[in-house]
């Protein structure tokens, strides 16, 4: 783990009672362990005792006994989903689950401006990933809608950006465009603040002091400010080979907020850097984006000198807002997870 940067089982354990903080591991973290040893050999290799322990429980047949090892020598799972599994499972979901869902949906968002064939294939989509996800134990992670895996797709041929909103009723955050990292920021910042809303820092209004928080249409609706009822729409900014998705489209709560970036560095070693900047949602007025949008006030300075610090440190493309000041839970984190920490 030390060359992986992550914190042993020990150190972690010592972190936690010294913090007098309560905690439990969760042995399902072995879920889907013995197709990446045999997948992965770069993985393997870090795993070499582990390795050989698998390979002889799969020897014997008993794989139950897997279950069973200490949580100490627990491995860091990835898990990647293929395009042909995605796609049997797309098919597999019955006409009967879509519609029970649709109903669900049209109780929790207005769809007056959707045809029954876009939000029929959105729903299908979103119950594949769902059933993915639920089977494989994925906490959270990244689409890339703009390949053949989804949009390009003929069998599926939509953006999965209904599917990440409803992930996100189940605390599962994915972000869009392949942006792992991101998708790591938005699982933070979902368990520290119970909401997580991807995002891309889009504009900067210099006399107003503010920045333009949005994205394309997905999105964690429990970070709705109700000013306006939440809608449903064609995804029409990206265009599938079956039509258009399904995008999400809502004002975002007024109030303390923090903005979060996670990004891979280099110096003084390989590692991660977690970006953090507190301040306020002053407000949310661009309806016609056509997805989640707000305006983002910084409290550390004037808007152009720290959004060049953000740039500055790393940050990726794309964010993570959550609400609330979360200075002190994003710290802890941090430090649980070995990894550097700065802040605008």
């Amino acid at each position: 783990y030390k060359e992986l940067n992550f914190m042993t089982y020990n150190q972690l354990v010592h972190f936690l009672n010294k913090n007098k903080l309560n905690y439990k591991f969760d042995k399902n973290i072995f879920f889907k362990y013995f197709a990446r040893i045999e997948k992965d050999k770069i993985f393997a290799k870090r795993h070499p005792y582990l390795s050989k322990i698998v390979n002889f429980i799969k020897i014997i047949k008993f794989s139950k006994l897997f279950f069973y090892l200490p949580i100490r020598i627990q491995p860091i799972l990835q898990f990647e989903i293929s395009k042909n599994s995605l796609n049997r499972k797309f098919k597999k979901i019955s006409k009967e689950a879509v519609t029970e869902k649709i109903e669900k949906i049209r109780s929790d968002f207005s769809t007056e401006k959707l045809d029954i064939q876009t939000l029929e294939r959105s729903t299908r989509l979103a119950l594949a990933i769902e059933e993915i996800c639920t089977q494989n134990q994925i906490k959270g992670g990244a689409f890339n809608c703009h390949g053949d895996v989804f949009r390009f797709n003929s069998e599926i041929g939509v953006t999965a950006c209904l599917a990440v909103t409803e992930l996100a009723k189940n605390n599962i955050s994915f972000a869009c465009t392949g942006d792992l990292p991101a998708g790591i920021a938005l699982t933070i910042g979902k368990e520290i603040a119970g909401s997580s809303l991807y995002c891309e820092l889009y504009q900067l209004d210099i006399q107003g002091n503010w920045l333009l928080v949005a994205n394309g249409g997905e999105g964690d609706t429990s970070i709705h400010g109700g000013k306006e009822d939440i809608a449903l729409l064609p995804e029409d900014h990206y265009m599938g080979e079956n039509g258009p998705g399904v995008a999400v489209a809502f004002d975002i709560k007024k109030g303390p907020s923090t903005l979060l970036s996670l990004t891979p560095i280099s110096e003084p070693q390989e590692s991660w850097r977690l970006i953090v900047a507190e301040g306020e949602i002053i407000d949310s007025r661009h309806t016609g984006m056509e997805g989640p949008n707000g305006m983002f006030r910084f409290d550390s300075g004037e808007v152009r000198s720290c959004y060049a610090k953000w740039c500055d440190m790393g940050a990726t493309h794309h964010a993570a807002l959550i609400p609330g000041h979360r200075k002190k839970e994003l710290t802890i984190a941090a430090a649980a997870l070995g990894i550097e920490i700065k802040f605008v």
